[in-house]
Parts: C-alpha cells; structure tokens; sequence
C-alpha cells in the first residue's frame, strides 16, 4: 500500500520560469468526462461516481454505451465500499460526441487506445472545446503526456498530465505524473479527489516511462518471457515460485500477462525497447509465438501462456482483479416454482429474471413477475435482453415473448399473448438481428425482429388445438442456429423419460413454394434420445451441445455431438456430464471455452468444452430455466473516429487462427510441370470468357497500372524473400499493380480522423481488408473452386481458408493456410506476403515457389491510399539457378489476372463509400 503525504514537491520543465493561471475547479457540480468505454473507461467512471461525482462517459459506439451503463449499474455499490462515502443519486450519462461531455467539465479522463496520433489529435480537440480551467488527463501507461502536445497551444499545456489506473475495484491504485508542464497545484490537487473517491493515488516526482510499479512489473515480465524463451522453464513453474515469494497475488506473471493480453503486452515492451534500446528478444518472442497466431490470452479465446480458460478465476477471484476481465455476465431465469416462492396463490406469475457475475457473485433480480419464464438471450448490440414467458397454463394459448433493457427497465412483449402458445428456449441471430423461438403446445418454430416484427412461422409439426398436441413427440423445445451455414436446429423432446426425443436441423430459408408444416428440407439428425431440451451450437467446431432431462442414467445430462460437413464423428453422441436434476438451461462461452448449465434443482454449473472442471457457481432451492451471458469487456463493432480503436485491446476474437501441422509427403512432379500447371490453373479460372470479354475487362480494369519491378527492386533483397530464395534464383515470372485511391472515396471506417486539414486513414486495417478483399474477390472465385474441388479433402487441409466468408473476415497471422496453395509468411501495417506455387506442406525449396504481396501506401499530403499487387515466381532449387523467364502469353496472362484482382479487391472495398 502506498503511503503518500499531502504535499508533494514535483519537477517542472526547466523552460517554465512563470506558471500560467490555474485555479481549482468547481467539483461539485461540474461533471467529470472519461473518453472510451472500454475495460478501465467504465471502471474509472464507476469510482467517480461512487464517489457522488458527476459523471458524463463518452463512446460513439452505443453497445459500449450499454455495457459501460449496465456496468455502472452493477457495481457502484461495490466501488462505494472504497470510498465510504453515502450518495443520494447516481448521477452518470453517456454520449456519443466529445463535444457534449466536456463542455462543461472540470476534468477530462482520455481511456483510449495505445496509439499516439490518437491521443495528439483528442488532446488537440479538448483543448479547444473545454473550459480552461479543465485538467486533461491521460489514462495512457505507455506514454508520457508530454508526447502527446504537438498539437497543444504552450498556453494550455500546463492543464495536461498523466493519470493511470490500474483495474479497480480489485486494484484501486492511480499514477500521476506530469507533463513537464503541469502546473505545480493541479497533482496535489488530484491526489486529494482521487483518495475522496477511495483510490490509492502516488505521484511520479520525474516524467518516467512506465512511471513507478510499471518499471517494476516491466522488469518481471521481461525476464519471465526470457526464461521461456530460452526453454529454461514453462509457465506453470515460473508462476508457482512467484506465487510462493508473494502468496497474497492470485495471479503470478503469466496468469497476469494473459488476462491484460498479450498483444498488450507486446506492444508496451515494443515502447521499451525503442526508448530504451533494451533487447527485444522477450518481444520478438510472444509476437511470434503468440499475437501473431491470435493466441493473445483471455480475451481471444485462444488461450496465451496459458490455455483458453484458465486465465479466468472462478469465485474466490475479487471481481476486479486482472484474471475476471474476460469473465462475462449471466443472465438466467428462476421460473417460480421453486423452494423459495412463498406466495403460492400468484405461483405462476413467480417468475424472475437473475443477473450475475460469472462466480456466482452480485446476484440481483432484473425483472419480477413473470409467468413461467423459460428461454433467454442477449443483444449487447441492441442493449436488450429477449425472453420467453410459457404463460399461465400450459394448456392455453397465453405465452409471450418480452424483451427489456439490460438493467430491467422498458420491459415491452415482442409477441404478446395469443400469438404464441408455449414459447420456450429463445435464440438470437446475431448476424441477422433475429428471433428464433420454440413453441411447444403450439408445435411451431417462430422467427421475427428484435421489436416483433416480421413475425414468421417457420416450422410446424401439428395442429395447435387438435389432437396433435397430446404427441408430445411433435413438441418443439430447444433451438440453435448456425447464421454462417444459414442453418437451424431444434428438439422434439418426446414424452417425459418417454426415450423418443429427437434432433432435427433444417435451413434458415424457406425452400421456395413451401410453408412451415409443408417444407422438405428438414434432416433428422439424433433419435431415441431420453429427452432432449435445450440446444447451443459452436461453429469452430461444428458441434452441438444439448441438455437432456430424461431418465437416468442417460437422461439428465449434457451431451454433444458433431454435425458438420465431415463424417468420420457425426451421429456419435458424446455425454460429457450427468446427475442434474432435470436439466434445462444451456449456454457456451466461446471466450473462456466454458459451458454454462441450469436445472430445476436451482444450480448454475460451469464446464470446461469436455464437461470436465464441473463447478457449481450459484446454487439455491429457486428452480432455474434458461441461461444467458454477455461479455461486456468484449464489443465490436466498425466505429468512427476518435472512437473506432476503443475497443482493440478488448477484442474477443471468434475468427479462426490457422496454424500447419505436418503431414505426410506429398509426391512430387517436375519442376516446369508444376509451375507451367499453376500458372495454367490460375489462367483457367478466366478460360475463353476472358477472351471473349478481353475489351470488356480492359475497360474494367483501366485503373490499374503497372510500375516497373525487375530483379534491381528492393524487395527482392528483403530477409524474408532471401529466406525463400536462398540461391538468388531469377525470378520466372514478376510483376507489380497498382491502384491509387483518393482517402475521401474510402469508407469512413477506415477514417482515423477527418478535419480541415484533411482525413487520415489506418493503414493497417486498409491492409488487412485488402488482403480479405483480393481472396474473397469476385476475381479469386473460380481459382479457388478449383482448388477446392482437387484440395480440400486431402489430409491436413481441414485448417486452411476455404469458404468466401472465412476468407473475408480471417485476420491472416503469419502461418495461415489459403486453399492449399499460399501461406502467410508475413503480416505487417502495410503488408501482407503469402508465399505461393505450391501447397505449404511442401516446406523445403521448390520448382514452383514464390511471393505474393498486397500492400497499402498512403500520402497524408496528397490524400491518397495506393494499393499494391506485387508476384514473384521462381525456382527456389539449386537446380534453378539458370531458369528462363515464362513465355510472354503466360506472363501477359498473369498481369491481366492481376488486374482483375487488383480492381475486384479494391472495388469490394470502396463500394461502401
């Protein structure tokens, strides 16, 4: 704990000879404005206003908002403990522009990302639009404020200072340091708010870099990952020595390395190693190992140092310390006929809606007075949770389908009563923001919008009101969807312990000229099941996850089996755990790689994917139904500047990193064989009909241009070309595209920011789109059917990209896999180089080798971004050292696919603008 005086002496810049004017501000009612949503923006607004400060967050993005709110919500109490202080109202906001928080504030807290230009231009804007006696405060802990001054007049800059929290509750500490202008009373000044607000504040009396404990840590962290670099020891081992010496932290190094992230990580040792000129061996190390093939911690769900999932504490974790970042928030239902109604008159209006953390902690009722809730879900997008009441009576048609903001309030029925019977588990489509809900007594699927619209029938097995509905075989209770495979799955439970239950799956489109009770798409997938209740759906793995109810010992349990496109496991159901009492609720956890469980005995369990670490969160004599999580640390969304890299060091990546294992050899033809086949595969894709339509494609691809590249061109000295061409083998076939695009016709995604003095753009996310672009094109089609057609089912390729839609959403880390025939060999700001001509299993040189690189340059003063296609086809054997160039039809057919690419890569691109 630090022990700190209330008088401080600090170092100010040696050219300040006259303090400018600064007089303390009006606290009381003036708000304070933090910038940024993220992890610590709405930890640090939640201490303020614990404190009975007023307090106005700002983020563009409104599912940041939500959360940042719902957060506030569920944990003021909590941070109130620290101060000790009794407030009469909560007075917190949010907004969506800068200009509306700080208006009026009296400081101004910036929780934005690590990126310096960002922080130069928001420092440029709040100097302009605050009060001028407003502090403005940087969260930043790898940058010293006084970099962030380019563009401060020298009138202001004594307003400006550092302030990094750490991660409160659980962690209440706060640095302060100054710019080298700050004025002399404005650190004290903080010093006494922050320990008001019940923060543990300490003052750097110099600008340092790291300021106090991060120079520390910085130092722990460095020699842990050169342990493991060097294969000294494993992680395991370094955290439990560290955990010995320092038993009250439950975390040692890499546990906490993990839980901030491991491109966090990378990143602020890359801040020390160009400052100090330290070695970047521990660096290079986990960027390599880990950030480049997305295992980045906990909040990938790829796992880091550790494996996905064990990061995240369960309840003996405070819920503000490092391993509960990646924790999400439950939702579930206690239907109301449980131990603990009392009122047994009202007990089918009973029903609740239960909030909690992820340990079983905070729990809290949202909403009351339900009639049998059974099935739930959550939209961080829409702020809203969706839910379904089965009604008073089974046997009439009163059920409904509510929805309500996520602390509670505007609770609205989506579909009212008498539009549905007995709706029970409820999912949401994200990608399509809709509604899919069973219907058991009305022996239906629906579907409809988030507000009840559109309300569709999309599957019927009876009918309602006949003497169908005593087959409980024709009962529909559980739902899954898979948006990607435009697909949907659903149960028909069957009698109670009857061993007649079954699984079904059908498409998401109705077959055309077909109604719900008539469609011929629907594929029976698991019968004779005890009783199957609630589905869940994990698309990486292709596998559905369902809860059973029936009689043991097969019943009353979780299952799962796989249903994807391969055969070699479908239809083999696994149980991967038993002895619920009546099993119902069911939810994965694709961050944390958990399983979440309810049954009617009033349990909320938790699994590892396997079932295994079977743990009881919360338990009670309620009866608990449906179960739902949202992880409030984890939005993304494409943001506008200054808000858009909010949310970067929070990314909880669903993509699929590819990694290559090896497998056995493939049988090799010659060399002028398989480079005259490649290039006559890639020149196939266009056949006669680029002949045919050669003007036509001219005309379309008259934006792109070719500059000179030959065997004097830079790029081929580079470590990463000679690394592949170890011989200095002449290139067979090389060319370079470009296309040069003003930044006021790209989408404003890629903004950073926007002003009189013109846009600038992020550069690495043009690159990255561009690479998803050129492979997910129109242009690429045809190569990469074929490819699929001779590839895909070969040993080892099951991990390379090979659908249009992984193709347009795969981040491509070094060692990705494209159709059997490219690998990513490098990833940069402004490049991505894949090496091509024959599959990656193939490691050692070959007669059909070669490099393949979409770059993006950008000109800030011209105002423009030029896109790069830049090939390189040779034989990297010793055998190539005297190779001739192709013939110049098949060279002239390259460039004219080239352009293709180039024009469907950068058309896909801007045809958002």
């Amino acid at each position: 704990m630090f022990q700190i005086s209330s008088t401080t002496t600090l170092t100010r810049s040696a050219s300040s000879s006259a303090e400018p004017q600064w007089s303390p501000p009006d606290t009381s009612s003036r708000p304070i404005a933090v910038l940024g949503g993220g992890v610590l923006g709405r930890r640090i607004a939640c201490s303020w206003v614990a404190a009975g400060y007023k307090v106005v967050l700002c983020d563009i993005n409104e599912e940041q908002r939500n959360a940042a709110t719902h957060y506030v919500e569920h944990h003021v109490d909590e941070y109130a403990k620290l101060s000790g202080k009794q407030r009469n109202e909560t007075r917190f906001s949010t907004v969506s522009y800068i200009k509306d928080a700080v208006k009026d504030a009296w400081m101004v807290v910036e929780a934005l990302p690590e990126k310096l230009p960002l922080k130069i231009d928001v420092m440029a804007q709040l100097e302009q639009q605050t009060p001028k006696d407003c502090i403005l405060a940087s969260n930043s802990s790898s940058y010293k404020s006084r970099f962030m001054l380019d563009k401060v007049d020298a009138g202001s800059r004594h307003r400006v200072c550092n302030m990094h929290y750490y991660m409160p509750p659980g962690n209440n500490v706060v640095e302060l340091m100054t710019c080298g202008e700050t004025h002399s009373d404005i650190l004290p000044f903080l010093q006494d708010k922050l320990q008001d607000a019940g923060m543990l504040p300490a003052i750097a009396r110099k600008e340092s870099t790291g300021f106090i404990f991060n120079r520390l840590w910085a130092a722990i962290k460095r020699e842990s990952l050169l342990i493991l670099a060097e294969g000294v020891s494993e992680p395991k081992e370094i955290d439990k020595l560290f955990l010995t010496m320092f038993k009250n932290n439950p975390l040692g190094p890499c546990g906490m390395m993990d839980a901030v992230g491991l491109d966090t990580v990378a990143f602020i040792e890359s801040n020390y190693v160009q400052e100090r000129g330290i070695d970047s061996t521990a660096r290079d190390w986990v960027q390599k190992n880990f950030v480049e093939k997305g295992k980045l911690g906990a909040k990938s769900g790829k796992g880091g140092l550790y494996p996905a999932g064990e990061t995240t504490r369960g309840s003996k974790a405070e819920s503000g310390h490092h391993g509960n970042l990646a924790a999400p928030r439950l939702y579930f239902l206690d239907i109301g006929i449980g131990g603990n109604v009392t009122d047994l008159k009202n007990v089918v209006t009973s029903g609740k809606i239960m909030t909690a953390s992820a340990d079983g902690s905070n729990v809290r009722e949202l909403v009351g007075g339900q009639a049998m809730p059974d099935g739930i879900d959550v939209s961080m997008s829409a702020g809203r949770i969706f839910w379904t009441n089965m009604g008073t009576s089974p046997a009439s048609n009163n059920g409904s389908v509510m929805s309500a903001k996520l602390d509670g309030t505007d609770v609205q029925a989506i579909i009212p009563e008498g539009q549905i019977h007995t709706p029970k588990q409820l999912k949401i489509d994200h990608d399509n923001k809709k509604l899919y809900i069973c219907d058991r007594e009305g022996l239906r699927v629906h579907r409809c919008d988030f507000d009840g619209k559109n309300h569709e029938l999309i599957l019927q097995t009876g009918e309602m009101g006949t003497q169908d509905v005593d087959d409980q075989t024709k009962w529909c209770v559980g739902i899954a969807v898979d948006p990607q495979a435009g697909m949907f799955y659903w149960s028909q439970k069957g009698p109670s312990k009857g061993g007649k239950g079954r699984i079904f799956r059908a498409n998401m489109k109705m077959p055309d000229g077909e109604t719900a009770s008539s469609r011929s798409d629907t594929t029976l997938l698991f019968d004779n099941l005890p009783e199957p209740i609630d589905l869940e759906y994990e698309p990486e793995s292709q596998t559905l996850y369902w809860t059973d109810r029936g009689e043991y010992p097969l019943g009353n349990t979780l299952n799962k089996a796989y249903v994807g496109s391969g055969e070699a496991e479908k239809n083999e159901i696994v149980t991967l755990a038993r002895h619920f009492h009546e099993a119902i609720g069911l939810k994965i956890d694709a961050v944390n790689r958990h399983v979440y469980t309810t049954d009617l005995g009033g349990t909320v369990y938790r699994f590892d994917m396997d079932g295994g670490k079977k743990e009881k969160i919360y338990q009670t004599d309620s009866a608990y139904s449906g179960i739902a999580l949202a992880h409030l640390q984890h939005s993304v969304a494409n943001l506008r500047w200054p808000f858009r890299g909010f949310s970067i060091l929070l990314l909880t990546s669903t993509t699929t990193m590819n990694t290559i294992s090896q497998p056995p050899r493939i049988k090799r033809i010659s060399g002028p064989k398989r480079f005259f086949g490649v290039l006559l595969g890639i020149t196939g894709g266009l056949g006669a009909n680029a002949l045919i339509a050669y003007g036509v494609t001219s005309f379309y691809t008259r934006n792109t241009k070719f500059v000179p590249f030959d065997t004097s061109s830079p790029d081929l000295s580079t470590a990463v070309f000679r690394a592949h061409n170890p011989h200095g083998n002449p290139p067979a076939c090389i060319d370079h595209a470009i296309k040069q695009v003003p930044y006021g016709k790209l989408p404003q995604k890629y903004w950073i920011k926007s002003s009189g003095d013109g846009i600038t753009v992020d550069q690495r996310a043009l690159t990255t789109d561009f690479c998803r672009s050129v492979w997910s094109g129109v242009a690429f089609r045809v190569q990469r059917r074929i490819m699929e057609r001779k590839y895909r089912n070969l040993e080892g390729r099951d991990k390379h990209l090979w659908d249009v839609k992984e193709l347009a959403k795969n981040e491509y880390p070094v060692g990705t896999g494209i159709v059997d025939h490219f690998e990513v060999v490098q990833h940069t700001d402004d490049k991505v180089i894949v090496r091509c001509g024959d599959s990656p299993f193939i490691a050692e040189h070959r007669p059909s080798d070669g490099l393949f690189s979409m770059e993006v340059s950008k000109d800030d003063e011209a105002q423009v971004a030029t896109f790069h296609l830049k090939s390189v086809f040779v034989d990297t054997t010793p055998e190539g050292k005297n190779s001739e160039p192709q013939p110049g039809p098949l060279q002239a057919a390259h460039r004219l696919y080239t352009k293709l690419w180039m024009e469907s890569a950068t058309r896909k691109m801007i045809k958002e603008a």
